[in-house]
Order: structure tokens, then sequence, then C-alpha cells
């Protein structure tokens, strides 16, 4: 059973990491924050923040970059507006071809600058997951649910300044996600073994200490029957500036100051006068309309 499952979570580790220049993308480095640090962050696991887990499709491979990136964004956006909105990750899926490559692979600031780019992202709700790559829906692309400003990536191999900002909000990390210790979790600290070859993305929000172990608490996107109902305890504080599955590597968050745009207007009832006929509908004659292109 457990080569089974194996075989099945490999098709869905497919962060991009040597297709881009990480030098490029890294380049809005956290800066040096001041002050002392909270020993113990939960509050982004309280069910004030916890929006669904989903599972990756049978059909296709899944883009783990946009469900660690819709992630961050969700849980920024409950913080500054304290309204908690679960965000479309196939929209990342299905439009953001330009930076990263559907359900092939992608890398989280990629999809932070495509958010930024369309001037925000549609809602799960709106845009629903699939499981699978389809074709991107343009007008459910317009619809600006919940916007960032700007984004933040932590330092390589600072694992003091991803404390730092996972204190504050949800933090989108890469790490190895491929190997069968990772793969298999099913409870307590996990302690590896794990290479630090980046192939997976996740969520961590929070981190606590057992026994004199320090920890993150992460979140996955295998759905709630992996790990501890879908998320994972790991181990931080090892002595590896990689850190364990290579967690203090490709570390960003993502930035927002200003406020969502208001909801769109819901469509008013179509006329079937010629008066108030509908952009889809042509006047025939005086008082009959008929369906138009």
């Amino acid at each position: 059973m457990g080569n089974v499952l194996r075989t099945w979570l490999l098709f869905f580790v497919t962060l991009r990491v040597a297709s881009r220049s990480i030098a490029y993308l890294r380049k809005n480095c956290l800066k040096t924050q001041n002050g002392l640090i909270p020993k113990v962050v939960r509050n982004h696991t309280s069910s004030i923040f916890q929006t669904m887990i989903l599972v990756a499709g049978y059909t296709s491979r899944q883009v783990h970059a946009g469900h660690s990136t819709t992630g961050a964004v969700e849980g920024i956006n409950k913080i500054v507006t304290g309204s908690l909105i679960s965000l479309s990750e196939q929209e990342l899926i299905d439009c953001d071809r330009s930076y990263n490559d559907g359900c092939g692979g992608g890398l989280m600031d990629y999809a932070y600058q495509f958010i930024i780019k369309n001037k925000g992202i549609d809602s799960e709700k709106d845009y629903p997951y699939r499981g699978r790559e389809g074709t991107c829906n343009k007008e459910k692309l317009k619809k600006h649910v919940v916007t960032i400003d700007s984004y933040a990536d932590i330092p390589a191999k600072n694992e003091k300044k991803l404390q730092q900002a996972v204190a504050t909000q949800p933090v989108s990390v890469g790490i190895c996600g491929s190997e069968a210790s990772f793969q298999l979790y099913s409870g307590g600290i996990f302690t590896g073994p794990c290479s630090a070859s980046l192939d997976h993305a996740v969520l961590i929000v929070g981190y606590d200490s057992k026994d004199g172990k320090d920890y993150w608490i992460i979140k996955n996107s295998w759905g709630r029957s992996w790990g501890m109902d879908g998320y994972m305890h790991m181990q931080r504080n090892t002595g590896n500036g990689e850190g364990l599955c290579g967690i203090n590597m490709l570390a960003s968050y993502p930035i927002k100051t200003s406020p969502n745009p208001p909801p769109s207007p819901s469509p008013g009832p179509v006329r079937s006068d010629c008066e108030f006929y509908s952009s889809t509908a042509t006047c025939q004659e005086k008082h009959f309309c008929k369906s138009g292109g």
C-alpha cells in the first residue's frame, strides 16, 4: 500500500526551481527585524484561518506552488481585512502561464507576480478547483475578490528571519516532497530523512515545541487523509542551514496594505421588451426581441 501511495504522490511534486533564475526572483528580501520573536505561534492554525485543504486530482499533476500561494494570500487577507476567503487555485493553474507552467509546476514568486499584474484573484467558490489543467476563464479572471500589493522573499538559510515572518503571517516555502519518509508521514514531529532538493511547496502556518524539540506547523495540499488532517509538524532548529527538507531555502510571503475592490454588482434581470433588451439580444421588430450573436 505504501508503494502505491508513493507512486500516486510522486505525480504531485512539481515545484520548478531550476527553470528560472533564483537570483532574479529573490529581489524583495525581508529586511532585518528587531525585537523579540514569540516562542510559540499557533494563531494561524485556528479555525478562523483555515480554508479547505484541496487534494490533487487523479488526472493531472498539481501546481503546489499555487496551493501554497493562495494559502499565504488567504492568510494575509484575513489578517488585514478580517475576512477569510478561499481563493481560486484553479485560476493560477489555468491562467498563470506566462509566469508558471500550469499543472507542470511553478514558483510562488511568479504566482504573486501574476496576482499583482492581474490586480487580484477570484474566489474558490466562483472559480472552483477541478484537479486538472484547463482553459483560462477570461471572465472569471476579471473578478478580483482579493488583492495584494507586493511580496517579499526571505534570505535562504536564515531560519531566524523565517521564524520572524511566520510570527506575523503564513509563509509559502519550497521543500523536498518526494522522499518516502515525507510522503508516508502520519503524525508526530517529522525528523526525516529528507534531502534539500526542492520539488514541492507547502505553507508554514505556525511553530511550537514539544519535549524539547522545535517544529514548524505546515499545511500541505494532499487532502485531509495525509499526515495529521492535512498538516505536518516538521522539525526546525536542526543545525543545518538549509533546514529539514530544504525548508529554509525558498520562502516568501505576500504583502497587503490596500483594501479589496468592492464586490461586482449582480447582473440585473433580462427584460423581454425591446426597450430593455440585453446585449445578447437584438430587436426583430417593435415589442419583440430575439436572441442574437
